[in-house]
């Protein structure tokens, strides 16, 4: 049904969310992050939804793909809302993060909810 409405309505970012959103919760993340380009570089959409996407983009991170998703984002650095979700995956893998101290404050936040949502994800596994 989600693949008519996006065929239907191709640029609709809310249902390209919502199918990157089902592909990441199948494990089809590297279909997901192609697709999340489709929503991420709305701004308006980001500004908007900022929660969800900052949802889906701690859950590609727990899933393993933080690189990627990093990557994603980075294509569209110049929206201040992507900020501290970019710099809490950079955080979260280890990388240098240069920016304004309110910015890192909720970086540290997104990584600390990727590895609090690692944990949940293992135990859901044992």
């Amino acid at each position: 049904m989600i693949i008519e409405a996006i065929a239907k309505d191709e640029n609709n970012p809310f249902y390209r969310h919502t199918y990157a959103v089902i592909l990441g919760g199948m494990g089809r993340w590297k279909e997901s992050l192609v697709i999340a380009r489709h929503f991420i570089e709305n701004g308006g959409f980001v500004k908007k939804e900022i929660k969800e996407v900052t949802e889906y983009f701690i859950n590609a991170a727990a899933g393993g793909y933080a690189d990627e998703a990093i990557t994603a984002l980075e294509e569209y650095q110049d929206n201040p809302s992507l900020e501290p979700i970019i710099a809490g995956l950079k955080i979260f893998i280890g990388q240098e993060v240069l920016t304004a101290q309110e910015i890192m404050e909720i970086g540290h936040d997104v990584a600390q909810r990727i590895k609090d949502r690692m944990s949940r994800n293992k135990e859901g596994h044992q």
